[in-house]
């Protein structure tokens, strides 16, 4: 007579609840141990995205502080297309009151310029508040004095923009400044002032310069470039009978 088989012990936690179980573990684990470089380094590499941002999310929470969780958090954000949310998780490092951050101030600036450009044409009220915005970003940027190549790619993006006259006064400021490089910012200024309309101001641009560096070749250049640029002026006003 075959005897039965003995009855399988029934596990102490039902397959949900273990489940549930090892997810509070890991999220304890998570939310008490301090947010290490390779934690940091295993969120940004992952490949779901979904989970990424989440744990980004909630390490950020428990360590607001994190300068570099916070801008990992920021890249995610943006590259998912959640550009809003990547700005406002950004604040706290381009905030006025903030440590100088150049890269933060920089990453604001490539938001906002999507958020701008991600704006169809025919919401104009919308696209008019987001380039306000934009415009705000890019002098934000500009009073930090970023290194020349940075104030040159700001110039371009005002004439961009359509603003000839903050791209000229830009370039004037620069050409001003004494560098091995002045006579092709001189240029670059002389060129804005006059696709802004404004021949007088490069006219005195060149003649301040003239005064600067008089007795030097280049003064004397600079000096002929006033009288020509006054000329220029002064027929400009010339009403035709």
């Amino acid at each position: 007579m075959k005897s039965s088989p003995a009855p399988r012990p029934r596990p102490l936690i039902g397959g949900a609840a273990l489940v549930l179980l090892v997810g509070g573990a890991a999220l304890a684990l998570l939310v008490f141990l301090p947010m290490s470089r390779a934690r940091l380094q295993r969120a940004q590499s992952a490949e779901v995205s979904s989970l990424s941002l989440s744990y980004l999310e909630l390490s950020l929470s428990q360590h607001p502080n994190d300068v570099e969780l916070r801008k990992a958090l920021v890249q995610k954000l943006f590259d998912s297309g959640q550009l809003d949310k990547a700005r406002a998780t950004l604040g706290p490092l381009v905030a006025k009151d903030a440590v100088r951050d150049l890269d933060a101030h920089k990453t604001l600036l490539a938001l906002d310029r999507a958020r701008w450009a991600a704006i169809p044409a025919g919401n104009s009220a919308a696209r008019e508040a987001a380039l306000a915005e934009l415009l705000q970003t890019v002098r934000a940027l500009e009073a930090l004095q970023p290194p020349i190549a940075e104030l040159m790619h700001l110039a371009q993006l005002y004439r961009e923009l359509d603003q000839p006259l903050a791209a000229a006064q830009l370039l004037d400021r620069l050409a001003r400044r004494g560098s091995a490089d002045v006579e092709a910012r001189v240029s670059d200024a002389d060129a804005a002032w006059l696709a802004a309309g404004e021949i007088g101001q490069a006219a005195e641009l060149h003649a301040s310069l003239a005064q600067t560096r008089s007795g030097d070749p280049a003064g004397l250049a600079h000096a002929r470039q006033a009288i020509e640029r006054s000329r220029s002026l002064r027929d400009a006003r010339v009403t035709p009978a």
